[in-house]
């Protein structure tokens, strides 16, 4: 086991740290080189290749799961893809005069397309718990709606 209190190679860290900014972000070697750094430096010797509290702590549960001799195995993600016009609509639902209103006073630049496009802020008049029970019974067909997770997240 490495121990965290000895002065790693200075060289060593440095073309561990390239290889983790070389590295694709989700890739298992990333994973795996990230893991021994980890172990071996502090995160604050860590800043120059922008890794978070979470990641760190992540890192250091890779290097105990490779210490054991188990494999990493990463998470799954799954994308679903959503009729563009069920987006539009569900859009059009969170942003109706029934679940926001607009404040009289400021405004909020948003990027759209490239373009930075002013808006006034918006408030929201329920909990987005409600929301989602009213979506779903407004629209009870479930493919003419997007899942909670997405609805939460535009919300």
């Amino acid at each position: 086991m490495v121990n965290p209190k000895s002065t790693p190679d200075s060289a060593y860290c440095s073309v561990m740290k390239e290889l983790v900014v070389a590295l694709p972000q989700r890739s298992t070697q990333r994973a795996v080189v990230l893991s021994v750094l980890c172990q071996t430096l502090p995160r604050n010797d860590l800043k120059d290749i922008q890794i978070g509290r979470k990641g760190y702590a992540t890192a250091r549960i890779n290097y105990n799961i490779l210490h054991s001799g188990r494999n990493i195995v990463p998470l799954e993600r799954r994308y679903q893809r959503y009729n563009p016009q069920v987006v539009r609509d569900a859009v059009k639902y969170i942003l109706g005069d029934r679940n926001i209103q607009v404040l009289s006073w400021g405004t909020r630049k948003v990027n759209i397309n490239g373009e930075e496009v002013i808006v006034p802020k918006l408030a929201r008049k329920k909990c987005i718990s409600n929301m989602i029970k009213e979506y779903h019974i407004e629209y009870d067909d479930r493919s003419e709606r997007i899942g909670d997770t997405a609805f939460r997240t535009i919300a």
